[in-house]
């Protein structure tokens, strides 16, 4: 049905493929610095509205595949998009350059993005884990590395060193000590912190593949959906999971 925009109570435009969107199905979005729209579709590339002008995206001028779930503006003026099938592509002042498999990405099926404040960017995929882009260097954690799922929905920063993630096995928190000791081979494996069913969340696993599947909110609540509704959790108050209790016969 494509995109519209809420504005005073009311809906005041709907862009389709009638008005310039070239894709009904609308998978992302995002919106930049300036105030300028980015717009991800199902299969029909991503639409750039900047101050009137509009400007489409796809496989014929440099997108690395016209399924977009994911986009992100980063502090260096960079726009990274997310796609389902031809990896991260970055957009810099209208030039394309796509990272893949080839170039050392995990996975070429992304299906979230997020900066870090010191310009890291993380990227959740569906099959290949986390990779975390720094400096030109990718870095992979994967269920290998002990994490719970190799596909992340939703990946957030609770404010206090960790991030978090949703899948469909549920929600976990990994510290970036633990991520840098393991990409920098002090350490072999993660030991997140793993929330599911018996923990309350409903259904046990989170919903995923559009934009955004999680925020954060002013109180630094975080909030997943789920097919059972929103669950959301505190990082503020810590919780404790001890360990299997011991067997008395």
């Amino acid at each position: 049905g494509g995109v519209a925009r809420w504005q005073q109570g009311r809906v005041t435009q709907v862009y389709t493929t009638a008005n310039g969107l070239p894709n009904n199905q609308v998978m992302s979005v995002a919106v930049g610095r300036r105030g300028d729209l980015w717009f991800g579709t199902g299969n029909g590339g991503v639409l750039h509205l900047d101050e009137g002008r509009r400007t489409v995206y796809d496989a014929t001028n440099g997108l690395g595949h016209p399924d977009v779930r994911a986009i992100v503006e980063t502090r260096d003026g960079s726009v990274w998009i997310g796609t389902l099938g031809g990896g991260v592509t970055r957009w810099k002042d209208g030039t394309l350059t796509t990272v893949t498999k080839r170039d050392g990405l995990s996975s070429n099926h992304v299906l979230t993005l997020t900066e870090d404040p010191d310009g890291t960017l993380w990227v959740g995929t569906n099959g290949g884990g986390l990779n975390r882009l720094r400096a030109g260097t990718i870095a992979h954690f994967t269920s290998a590395n002990g994490l719970p799922s190799d596909s992340v929905f939703r990946i957030l920063d609770d404010g206090r060193g960790s991030l978090w993630m949703s899948s469909h096995r549920g929600v976990f928190s990994v510290t970036r000590q633990q991520l840098e000791d393991v990409a920098l081979g002090r350490a072999s494996r993660l030991t997140p912190r793993w929330f599911s069913s018996p923990d309350g969340l409903p259904g046990g696993g989170a919903l995923g593949g559009t934009q955004p599947a999680g925020d954060r909110d002013p109180d630094g609540r975080l909030w997943f959906p789920t097919l059972r509704g929103p669950a959301v959790i505190g990082p503020q108050h810590p919780v404790h999971k001890p360990g299997p209790p011991p067997v008395h016969v």
